[in-house]
């Protein structure tokens, strides 16, 4: 997961640098909320507390949202960090989420 990190704290550097040319750091963003949702999805099945799983799940699901696709609307630079803070919200659900 180091590398996710990494991806995520050159996103946010990045995302007021010139975003406009790094389009692979996003296909790369975009391809880690995939693989991190999962463990975050199942960290929300394994919790009791139905407040919190629904707060989870809507994260898991506005994470996989933000990964479809650009929004014309959003500069480039906040949709890097857009897509860093849900990983980072991810990989601490996924931090949490039980062991096979």
């Amino acid at each position: 997961m180091s590398s996710v990190a990494g991806d995520v704290r050159l996103a946010l550097t990045t995302a007021q640098a010139l975003p406009e040319t790094h389009e692979a750091l996003r296909d790369r963003l975009r391809a880690h909320i995939g693989v991190v949702a999962g463990p975050a999805e199942a960290y929300a099945e394994s919790l009791t507390d139905e407040w919190h799983q629904r707060v989870v799940l809507h994260s898991v699901e506005s994470a996989r949202k933000a990964a479809v696709g650009v929004d014309p609307q959003i500069p480039p630079g906040e949709e890097l960090m857009i897509l860093a803070e849900h990983i980072r919200t991810l990989l601490l659900y996924a931090s949490r989420a039980p062991r096979p």
